[in-house]
């Protein structure tokens, strides 16, 4: 049986820290990413089926700037998106978590469950509740089966390795599926 000696943790949860988990979240959501492509590609497409219709016509001035357009689009669309997503999470935290933001977070991790301990109150997290460990350069995420996410940003956070070992080599034998994104960008 796997008895490992606990591990405890604080840290102050950032803005920038759950700012990069919806983006995290964002970037591997199926429905969001069909959305971003479906956004870059239609208003080219419009633009260049009307200039087809220039180019029939022999308007090869209508024709040239519609694909100058379709071209800008299709190359900048993601960029100032990318801008958008960033304003939109920002003022959804602004709004909706103003007051998690600079907390501190206090994490327990032994061989049965993790104790989260915010505010004075303690939560207690069993091995079979979880989703999953996923893990940029930037910070671990523990996904819960009820859709909330555990933040570990990984600046000044010892035994990462230890803790991992932990969660994942769990008492009760629970795999846990692990993803690692070391090199993940908001894109």
């Amino acid at each position: 049986m796997y008895h490992p000696t606990p591990i405890k943790i604080s840290f102050f949860l950032t803005k920038e820290d759950y700012l990069q988990h919806l983006l995290y979240s964002a970037s591997k959501t199926p429905d969001i990413l069909r959305k971003r492509k479906r956004n870059r590609i239609i208003l080219p497409v419009i633009y260049l089926s009307v200039g087809i219709f220039g180019f029939i016509n022999g308007n090869m001035a209508l024709f040239a700037a519609l694909l100058l357009l379709a071209a800008l689009w299709y190359s900048i669309f993601p960029k100032w998106e990318q801008k958008q997503y960033v304003n939109q999470y920002s003022k959804y935290l602004d709004t909706n978590l103003k007051d998690e933001i600079g907390k501190e977070v206090s994490l327990e991790f032994s061989a049965e469950h993790i104790i989260q301990t915010e505010k004075n109150q303690k939560f207690t997290t069993a091995y079979d509740q979880i989703r999953g460990w996923y893990e940029t350069g930037q910070a671990v995420y523990i996904g819960l089966n009820d859709g909330y996410t555990i933040i570990i940003p990984k600046a000044g956070i010892n035994h990462l390795a230890e803790i991992e070992n932990i969660v994942l080599n769990n008492q009760d034998g629970i795999t846990i599926s692990q993803v690692k994104d070391l090199s993940w960008e908001w894109k």
